[in-house]
């Protein structure tokens, strides 16, 4: 029986600080369009499809949930994603317009009609079928 709980206990310890190294949510869209404010700063990972955009004045990425919303730039269904500027072309090259998962920390949006950003990206994978 002191076996079981000492097994019990390092499995149950195993787990808790696994779940704190990752200390990150996965999530959808929809996840997000309902709980902006309980997902505010937190760790989070997200799949959709990537879009490298170059303004005159500036470069933006955004992520879309679907290959449609993409196609047809439907930015109200898109989050903002913050990468340094001096990551934007290389990124761009091998990511643009592709499924992809985003690791990152997530920033509730400041006006409607707008999901927020990932800020703080540590990882962006494609995804492969």
């Amino acid at each position: 029986m002191r076996i079981l709980v000492y097994v019990f206990l390092t499995v149950f310890s195993v787990q808790i600080y696994a779940t704190k190294l990752l200390e990150e949510l996965s999530v959808s869209f929809f996840t997000i369009a309902a709980n902006t404010e309980k997902l505010d700063q937190q760790k989070i990972s997200i799949v959709g499809w990537i879009r490298f955009i170059e303004y005159k004045d500036k470069n933006v990425i955004r992520l879309f949930h679907s290959k449609s919303s993409l196609e047809e730039f439907r930015l109200e269904e898109s989050i903002l994603i913050k990468l340094p500027e001096s990551d934007f072309e290389a990124a761009k090259g091998y990511l643009n317009s592709k499924l992809v998962t985003v690791y990152g920390k997530y920033s509730a949006p400041q006006n409607v009609g707008s999901l927020g950003e990932l800020i703080d990206v540590r990882d962006i994978d494609i995804k492969t079928f």
